[in-house]
């Protein structure tokens, strides 16, 4: 529990590790224990107190996928949208993009999830990356297409009665 997270942190300051650095591994460690919400509550205070930090980008990207688990598919849009801002890493780009992108898709946000799709493509250097991506735009295509055919249906329909 939460005391148990302020001995960790109280031994490792002891032990000379700086602030920061406790704080992100206490995030991480509860992020790989499955605790969602208390890794979640940790990186915001990471984010807030450590704004500077080295991994500060990569806090973003895991305040996103821990958001996703928990149902808040807006906050972790928004969380990607903040580590793509704040990284330069490719890896972590690609990652932030792809992850971003199946939200938007699973919100029903097409368009949006097309955008970070070609953002993907544009950072990626990786060949089966494209052709992910070259796929999943097709796919949101074709759910655009189907969507604007049962509008013209419907209307019809209405038309005729």
């Amino acid at each position: 529990g939460a005391g148990e997270e302020e001995a960790i942190s109280s031994e490792l300051a002891a032990n000379g590790y700086p602030a920061g650095d406790i704080d992100w591994f206490l995030a991480t460690t509860l992020a790989e224990l499955g605790l969602a919400d208390r890794s979640i509550e940790r990186l915001r205070t990471f984010q807030a107190k450590h704004p500077g930090h080295p991994m500060i980008a990569n806090s973003w990207g895991l305040l996103a996928a821990q958001l996703g688990q928990s149902g808040d598919l807006e906050g972790a849009v928004e969380a990607y949208g903040k580590q793509i801002e704040l990284d330069s890493e490719i890896e972590s780009l690609e990652h932030a993009y792809e992850g971003r992108s199946m939200l938007h898709f699973q919100l029903g946000n097409y368009d949006e999830a097309e955008t970070d799709l070609r953002n993907l493509m544009e950072v990626t250097k990786i060949p089966h990356h494209r052709d992910g991506c070259i796929a999943m735009i097709r796919r949101i295509f074709d759910i655009e297409f189907s969507r604007v055919q049962i509008d013209v249906l419907q209307n019809c329909k209405i038309s005729n009665v």
